[in-house]
Formats: C-alpha cells, sequence, structure tokens
C-alpha cells in the first residue's frame, strides 16, 4: 500500500502513477481496437464501439419510449452491424454496405428524433453524430473502394479476384 504521510508528495505522486496507467490504458485500447480493426475492418470495429456506447444510452431512455424509440434505435444498430459482419465476409458487398449505409441514416433520424424529444441531452446527441458520421466515412469509403477495384483490375488486364 502507499505510504500517504502528512506530506502532499505522496498524493502527487499518487495521481501521477493515476495519470501515467490512464494513459498507458487508453493507449493500449486504442492499440487493441487497431489491431481489432486489421482482423474486421475499420467500420465493423467502430460501429461496435458505438454498440458499447449505445446500449447504456438507450437504458436512460425514459421507460415510455425505452420500449418504442429506444428499441428500434437499438434494432437499427443491430441490423447495421450484421450488415457490416455479412460485408466481410461475403462477395456481394456493395450491396450489404449500401443497406448499412442506410441504416445510418435511420439512425441520424432516431437519434434526431430522440434530442427533440429530450430522451437524450445535447451532448450525447452531439456524440453519437459524431460517431455515426465516423462510421459512415468508413462505410462509404469501403463501397468506393469496393466499386473502383474491380475497374482497375479489367484496366490492367487481370480478373477479379473476390
Amino acid at each position: 500500500m502507499f505510504n500517504l504521510s502528512h506530506s502532499g508528495a505522496g498524493l502527487g505522486l499518487l495521481a501521477a502513477g493515476l495519470r501515467r496507467w490512464s494513459l498507458e490504458w487508453r493507449l493500449s485500447e486504442a492499440i487493441a481496437m487497431k489491431d481489432n480493426a486489421r482482423r474486421t475492418g475499420p467500420a465493423l470495429e467502430a460501429h461496435q464501439q458505438f454498440l458499447l456506447w449505445l446500449m447504456p444510452t438507450i437504458e436512460r431512455f425514459p421507460r415510455s419510449q425505452k420500449f418504442l424509440l429506444g428499441d428500434r434505435i437499438q434494432t437499427t444498430a443491430l441490423d447495421v452491424l450484421e450488415a457490416l459482419i455479412e460485408a466481410t465476409y461475403t462477395r456481394d458487398r456493395v450491396r450489404h454496405l449500401t443497406r448499412a449505409n442506410l441504416g445510418l441514416e435511420k439512425l441520424r433520424m432516431f437519434f434526431r428524433l430522440a434530442a427533440d424529444l429530450h430522451h437524450v441531452d445535447m451532448r450525447r446527441y452531439a456524440h453519437a453524430s459524431r460517431m455515426i458520421d465516423e462510421i459512415g466515412r468508413l462505410v462509404g469509403g469501403w463501397m468506393k473502394a469496393n466499386r473502383e477495384a474491380p475497374l482497375t483490375e479489367r484496366r490492367n488486364g487481370q480478373t477479379a479476384k473476390y
């Protein structure tokens, strides 16, 4: 245990140690997230992080809306997750990515409605909007890469491998 005698130096060292531990923990989480993103793709990993934030947020909805709007938000978010998983492991990626993109647009509107009804505060609404926008950019880039890849391979005289 720490010896926190009468001097304030012990508390200062403890605070410095906690800050260092917190920074190391956040860094290890970021490295783990990048490692997972290499295996599953950045869009899928970002959406997984969004879901981890979303579930406790929905629990704070009023009881009357938790099972109506909250359930619709959760279902749509899980549908997006399914579409991203299917896009990761199938050849017809563009169809699944289009479905995921449509689900993200629905999530934007549902969160806007929840904010207008004061079920989420503006800070959480802004956070959700940023996360959904980030996922949307990742999905859009993935769609663009999959649309352009066959054209590039055909120009080089190769056949598509997927």
